[in-house]
């Protein structure tokens, strides 16, 4: 940083996808040779989980890695559609703790996405692109009640 100048610094807050709270309060210090400084500020985060997954050039949707995510019954869910130019369909498999099977006839188009909210506990369900595909087993979300 330049004598007398100013800096824009990033801090990273990691966040356990079975949240326990959604605000806190972080405490960021800065040390410097004109000596320390300390900002508190409050942090609020959204209940929601977005899963990105885009349609590629060759007309497939590109995945995540396979896993079950485990999430908080109340977390919105989201499967945002990142690619340029396709529509996708979400196949949740079964309908379970409110993520039912997304409607062909409503597809998502790029920059949207199919949200659900997660309404009760469930074991892990499958999903998938429905269409266009290709339909993989391996991913799967979970919902789980806060204790």
């Amino acid at each position: 940083m330049p004598l007398n100048g100013t800096a824009a610094a990033h801090a990273t807050i990691t966040i356990p996808t079975l949240n326990r709270g959604l605000s806190a309060t972080a405490t960021i210090t800065a040390t410097s040779s004109a000596g320390v400084s300390t900002a508190i500020t409050a942090v609020s985060v959204a209940n929601q989980y977005t899963i990105d997954v885009a349609v590629d050039a060759t007309g497939q949707c590109v995945y995540p890695p396979l896993g079950t995510t485990h999430l908080s019954v109340g977390t919105e869910l989201r499967w945002l559609n990142t690619g340029p130019s396709a529509p996708f369909v979400i196949h949740a498999d079964p309908n379970v703790a409110g993520c039912p099977h997304q409607s062909p006839a409503a597809p998502t188009p790029p920059g949207s996405s199919y949200t659900c909210t997660l309404s009760g506990p469930s074991a892990p369900f499958d999903w998938y692109c429905h269409s266009p595909g290709p339909e993989v087993i391996g991913l799967a979300i979970s919902s789980e009640a806060l204790p």
